[in-house]
């Protein structure tokens, strides 16, 4: 199998703590993995050095068949869509939908700075039009709701045909309904042709890793597991990685989690 992303002995150290450490992985072609794991294990952390964002401790990254490290960073960064809904504060407000779109391909945040071609704002409302904000194309950033606003960046993570995407919590802070047009809109783009090699998604909640996932990652205290879908995201996995008992339920190719809650003896 052709590994997109292989990374061995993996560690990071950030203000004095170590967030993990010797985390081995290595996703195929063709796999869509879905990380998931309780807060302060890296798993945004991962994402961000999976995007070749920032660069770890100790261990080797290898992405798109180039060593961390050994190669121009930027080289590789170009052919990587990420998502992080940081990118919606740091866009300038004036830029238009189209526009927010199109620069992801450059890692843009202000359309001044670039001279973006017909082709690319027409293959950048093509992608608007996925996610049922075509409409809306020509408009700035500032008058849309953070769920659209989340939208656009997921569909600028697809732009320009990158070999590797990493989403890092896209359907965080949305309510309800944001969060189902999310989901939607991912699957959406994930089903269109000429799709990445290899794609990464971040979540806290089970139910939001779309249906198509086909592995995933879970990322424990000091520990983690990784393999297909319906090997690892079982009950007794998850128990294992969240502390405590979980049931899980499958409805519509998408799994949900209930345990108990914990709560202090009543005095």
């Amino acid at each position: 199998m052709n590994h997109v992303v292989r990374v061995q002995g993996l560690a990071v150290v950030r203000g004095g703590r170590e967030v993990f450490s010797g985390l081995d992985l290595a996703i195929g072609s063709g796999q869509r993995v879905g990380v998931l794991g309780p807060n302060g294990v890296g798993k945004s952390t991962l994402a961000a050095i999976l995007a070749a964002r920032l660069r770890p401790s100790a261990g080797s990254v290898e992405i798109l068949g180039r060593t961390v490290g050994r190669v121009d960073i930027r080289s590789v960064r170009s052919q990587i869509g990420f998502f992080s809904d940081e990118l919606a504060r740091q866009l300038a407000p004036e830029t238009t939908a189209v526009e927010a779109i199109a620069m992801g391909r450059y890692a843009g945040l202000r359309a001044a700075w670039f001279q973006l071609s017909d082709q690319e704002r027409l293959n950048a409302a093509e992608l608007l039009r996925v996610v049922g904000l075509f409409d809306k194309r020509d408009s700035p950033v500032s008058e849309f709701s953070s769920g659209q606003r989340q939208r656009i960046l997921l569909a600028r993570a697809f732009f320009g045909s990158p070999r590797l995407i990493v989403l890092d919590e896209p359907a965080s802070h949305l309510d309800f309904g944001a969060r189902e047009d999310m989901i939607g809109s991912l699957e959406a783009l994930m089903a269109r042709d000429g799709g990445p090699d290899a794609l990464l998604v971040v979540s806290h909640h089970t139910e939001e890793i779309p249906a198509s996932v086909s592995h995933i990652l879970l990322l424990g205290p000091g520990f983690s597991v990784f393999g297909p879908r319906e090997e690892v995201l079982t009950a007794g996995m998850v128990s294992k990685v969240y502390g405590r008992p979980v049931a899980l339920a499958s409805l519509l190719g998408r799994t949900f989690a209930v345990a108990e809650p914990r709560l202090p003896d009543p005095l």
